[in-house]
Formats: C-alpha cells, structure tokens, sequence
C-alpha cells in the first residue's frame, strides 16, 4: 500500500530497518500528498493488513535542518515530527507552521489550526495544523488499542554535502505510528490535554476535558511524572474559580497529585509549581506556595509564569519591593502571554503599596489596555478597574478617579470597596493588608461605598 503511493509521488525508498523506512522526496507537496492518500486508503486495507483488527497510523511532517549520517538522520527536525505523530489523532496528519507555509493548496484539504504546541524536548513551542482529509479520526485512546508494530517514513530533500559521512540537509519527516509502549500513549494523552485552550477564564468544560486525558495518562503510566502536575493544576482551577462542588476534597487531589509529580521527577519545575498552586490556596500557606514556586525557578529559571506568580506570593507576604524584580522578569520574558495583563496589573499593585501611585496608574491602564485583547482573566476586569479608580484617587486625579467609578456602580449595582480582591485568595500578613488598606481608601475618595 505504502509503496505505490511513494512512486507516485516522487518518493525513493532509501532504507528500510526493522520496522521504518527513510524516504526522498523532491517537494513538500509530494511528502504531503503521499501521506494523505496513505491515510485515505489505510482504511480500504481492514482485514487484510492488520488480520486481528483495524491498523490506523498517525502522521507527523515537518521540514527543519537535519544531519545526515550514512542512511540515519538527526537533529532538531526529526525530533518536532515525531513529537507531531504523537500528538496526531488515528488517521490523521499532522504540520508544523513550516510545511503549511511551503504547501501549494490541495484541493479537498482542510486545515485545523493546533495553535503553538508544547512538545516534550522541543525548546520552543510548535505551530501545528492538522490536516482533515476526508477519513474518520478517532481521538478516544480505547477506539483501537490493537498490538502492533510502528511505522516511520522519513524523507528528506539533499541540500549540500560536506566532506566526509555527514550532509547538511532539510528533512520533510513523516512519521507514520501506530500504538506503541504505554508510555508512549501517555506521551500523546498529556500532549492533547496541554493543546487544549481556554477560550477564557473560567473554563470549565476545557478543564474537564483536559482532566479526564491527563488522568487516562497517568493510568497508563503511573510513573510519568507531567500529568499529574497537569492534572493537579485543573482541580486547583475550578477551586479558585469558585467551581468547585468540594474544594476540600479536590484540594486534597491536587495535592496528591502534585506531591507525585515533585516524588517521581524531583528536577522537574512543573511539579513544584503544581505544589505551589494547591498551597495559595490557603491563606496561611502562602510562605509555603512561595517556597514551592522558588524551589520551581531554581530548577528552571526560564519560566515567566513561575516569576509572576514568586512576584504575586511575595505582595500577598507585604513585599512588594521584592516582588517588582520578579513580575518584570516574567513580563519582559513573555510580554505576549495571554496572562501578562494580570502581572503588569500585580506590578501596579506593588507599586500602590510602595506609595507609587503615579507609576501604578500607568500599569493598570497598561494591564486594562492589553486586557482589552485576551480573553483570559476576563473576571477580573472589575477588580483591574477599581485598582485604577483608587490609584487616580491617591495620586489626586479625584476627577478621573470619581468618573471611573460612577462609570463602574451604573454598571454594577451595589458595588462597594469589598468587591476589592473579592476573587482573590489572599493571605492574612499586616505588610498585604496595610496595602489592602490603602487601596480601599482611594476608593472611597473615588466615591465607592464602603460598608465599614
């Protein structure tokens, strides 16, 4: 079946080991065109390739540099492909932003935009489509778990040769896979739940959706560590969302599932920020959350979600000095983040508790401004509003303080100072509530109503 549809297409089968073939191809749209009639015609064969059930093969093409040595291929090129197999659903293929802008249009193809994926090893997150060809997908992990082996077409386009066994080439990868080791299916079940995205905040069907894969993962492989931080995080969701039927008990999950995380991969950060998020949820743990979100950052500083959230533990202590430090890192490392509204609006709060109000009118008009664009965190809206309203009142813009806030009770009757960080789980510190203080008479000044 296979090798009809790579004469077609411009294909020579270079090599064939155990159970993979290495491919060439002379054009993106001849590797794209050979996968898709692969696929379409996979199911013509049930029964006769696979005689004990149905064989269904994921598809994962990307182009990149990669090294040729002798008939093996490496480098980062190979590794994003087969990452795209796994996360590809049965019958399905799977682009990377790459192969998508070099495709000609191909009549009767349909793309369906991933978004930026996360992809295990790969350093950068990974634009990636998926192509509908007309065949059935299956994405249950239980629709066809038959044994069997894995098949890897790779194909590559020969640029330049240097000297000697190695050659500089650009790889279009197809990797062609069927179900392998437990672990593997693993891979691909927390890689669906982490391309799951929220269109805003709460997203609950999003969370649960993103539960149930994460926790299918870890049945699967009880000592993979990702998916119960993963699967922590969307039980410490719905708890700070004020979803939860029983905080108590699903505080109890994350903790346990984030305690595995930190046990079964201690020089892994997500574990530790799952730790983090579950402790924030009480106010006299938040010393505790702090520590967790720090140890997070010494095994990997590069995190800007981890930054802010070290930055938001430390104003809720009555720090607000140390916390300016770690909120503009994470926005400066990540000034797109669909949460970087909500850290320039904790920078403003750190500077209002500093006596800044000047500066903290200007970051919350920042934060209000990018809000306006993310769908995330639309909740707080409220909160971000009445933070300005209050640091106009304190820097003595009573006029533009008192506009905002008339503005804001016409639009919510029987708003008083306690909407003030009434979504937010804080702590219990004289440093945070000096701060709290401050702010709530600036809205009074704005003409709030204060029921104290």
């Amino acid at each position: 079946m296979i090798n009809p549809a790579v004469d077609e297409h411009g294909g020579t089968v270079i090599q064939v080991a155990g159970d993979s073939l290495l491919i060439i191809f002379d054009s993106i749209d001849g590797a794209v065109n050979c996968a898709i009639k692969v696929q379409q015609e996979v199911p013509l064969y049930d029964g006769t390739l696979c005689p004990d059930g149905r064989m269904r093969f994921r598809i994962g093409i990307n182009i990149g540099d990669v090294i040729a040595s002798g008939t093996n291929l490496h480098g980062n090129g190979v590794n994003v492909a087969a990452r795209l197999q796994s996360v590809c659903p049965e019958g399905g293929v799977c682009i990377s932003r790459a192969v998508r802008d070099h495709m000609r249009d191909i009549p009767g193809v349909t793309f369906e935009e991933l978004g930026p994926l996360q992809l295990k090893n790969i350093a950068r997150p990974v634009e990636a489509f998926l192509l509908h060809v007309g065949v059935p997908l299956s994405v249950d992990p239980s629709a066809a778990a038959t044994a069997g082996r894995s098949w890897t077409l790779r194909w590559s386009r020969r640029l330049a040769a240097t000297a000697g066994t190695a050659a500089l080439v650009v790889c279009l990868l197809l990797v062609i896979g069927r179900r392998g080791t437990a672990h593997e299916e693993a891979e691909r079940l927390l890689a669906q739940g982490l391309a799951i995205h929220c269109p805003g905040f709460p997203c609950a069907r999003e969370w649960l959706e993103k539960r149930a894969l994460f926790e299918q993962a870890i049945k699967l492989d009880p000592t993979f560590a990702r998916p119960y931080a993963e699967a922590a995080f969307t039980y410490t969701n719905f708890v700070a969302a004020n979803l939860s039927i029983d905080p108590r008990e699903d505080l109890r999950v994350a903790g346990y599932f984030a305690t595995r995380a930190v046990a079964l991969s201690p020089d892994e950060a997500v574990g530790y920020e799952a730790r983090g998020a579950v402790l924030r949820q009480d106010p006299d743990r938040i010393e505790d959350a702090l520590s967790a979100y720090l140890r997070a950052l010494a095994v990997e500083p590069g995190r800007p979600e981890v930054h802010a959230q070290v930055g938001f533990m430390l104003i809720l202590l009555g720090r607000p000095a140390d916390a300016e430090e770690y909120l503009q890192q994470a926005i400066q490392m990540a000034p797109g983040h669909a949460y970087a509204p909500g850290w320039i609006n904790h920078l403003g709060l750190a500077e209002a508790f500093l006596g800044h109000y000047g500066r903290a009118v200007e970051l919350f008009r920042d934060a209000l401004a990018k809000q306006s664009r993310s769908a995330i965190a639309g909740d707080y809206a409220l909160e971000h509003r009445l933070n300005l309203a209050s640091a106009l009142a304190l820097d003595g813009q009573l006029e533009a303080a008192r506009h905002l806030a008339d503005t804001l009770r016409k639009q919510h009757p029987g708003l008083t100072t306690h909407n003030l960080f009434s979504t937010c789980v804080c702590s219990r510190s004289p440093g945070f509530l000096a701060g709290v203080a401050t702010l709530r008479r600036g809205l009074v000044l704005a003409g709030v109503p204060d029921p104290d």
